[in-house]
């Protein structure tokens, strides 16, 4: 019954999440899967932006382009709006499931989820920056599994695999990288961090433009500085309906830091200040996904402990 009740939560927030289709971007988007389709290989060049038709581009989103095109052309419109709800079921899911392992309470884990998706709500569209999300979080999971196991075959692969997806899916593939070294960073275990970023790092070159997309996302680093007129890449600030979400994240976190501080480390420490920085200063209102996502995570960390004495039941 525990079970069913946990997926039909998740099912809502999927529902919950899913707003009405209104993001132009998709329509270009689902012209460049259909133009992969019909030629059967990614474009190397741009023809469809009037102002650099036959510059140097790279598709680096090509593998999310492609089940747009297919979902569209199988199912129509109707197509389109059915993988928007999956994609939102799908962070759901996830937050739940990772959330709850990392903190072993699965309670705790769909509390922190639902915290989570309310801070999405402003950002979740059918695009491939959301499906990032679900990569981003686990990536963390597996980082933690890494942190308190070791580098074995499992928890390598699962970071390969979504270290891959990511990669295939967006330029901002560094939020992961980073995450994962400092998440899963041991003192005693230099070694395996260096393996760790031979994987992840890895997993990043197999693309169809051979890790390419690295060139890109740095050609891009500075369009939050030179495009401040657009919406996504104007500064947050505490108005933002998801600053506020990270603000009541870091209390929480503050407030379990304080009942077991010795459970999490210097790096995820550092992390976590960095990513708070970065969330309010140097990402956009269109990237304060980061924010809520990671500093859940790290208030997943200490509540094992914290919330022990309150007899929860734990997640297997």
């Amino acid at each position: 019954m525990r079970r069913i009740l946990w997926i039909l939560f998740s099912l809502f927030l999927g529902v919950y999440i899913t707003r009405p289709i209104s993001d132009p971007d998709l329509w270009w988007h689902l012209t460049v899967g259909k133009w992969i389709l019909h030629n059967f290989r990614v474009p190397e060049a741009d023809l469809w932006n009037m102002f650099a038709v036959g510059k140097a581009w790279r598709a680096y989103s090509w593998s999310n382009e492609v089940i747009y095109a297919i979902f569209e052309k199988v199912w129509g419109i109707s197509g389109v709006v059915i993988l928007h709800f999956l994609l939102g079921w799908g962070i759901s899911l996830s937050l739940f499931y990772c959330l709850g392992r990392i903190s072993k309470d699965c309670f705790f884990g769909v509390l922190l989820g639902t915290v989570v998706m309310a801070g999405l709500v402003e950002h979740f569209s059918l695009r491939p920056q959301s499906f990032t999300w679900i990569c981003l979080i686990w990536l963390i999971f597996f980082a933690d599994r890494i942190y308190e196991e070791g580098l074995n075959r499992r928890n390598g692969l699962g970071l390969f695999v979504f270290m891959c997806l990511w990669a295939n899916s967006h330029i901002t593939t560094i939020f992961g990288l980073l995450a994962i070294l400092a998440w899963a960073f041991d003192e005693k275990k230099k070694q395996q961090s260096i393996w760790i970023l031979i994987i992840a790092f890895g997993a990043t070159l197999i693309t169809p433009y051979m890790g390419g997309e690295w060139l890109t996302f740095f050609s891009k680093v500075d369009h939050p500085l030179n495009f401040v007129r657009i919406t996504e890449f104007q500064p947050a600030t505490l108005l933002h309906y998801s600053s506020g979400i990270l603000v009541l994240l870091l209390g929480f976190l503050i407030a379990l830091w304080q009942r077991t501080p010795k459970t999490v480390s210097f790096s995820k420490g550092a992390l976590i200040g960095l990513a708070w920085v970065a969330a309010f200063y140097f990402l956009t209102a269109g990237h304060l996904w980061n924010g809520p996502m990671t500093a859940a995570a790290f208030v997943a960390l200490p509540a094992v402990n914290a919330f022990y004495a309150l007899n929860f039941t734990g997640c297997t």
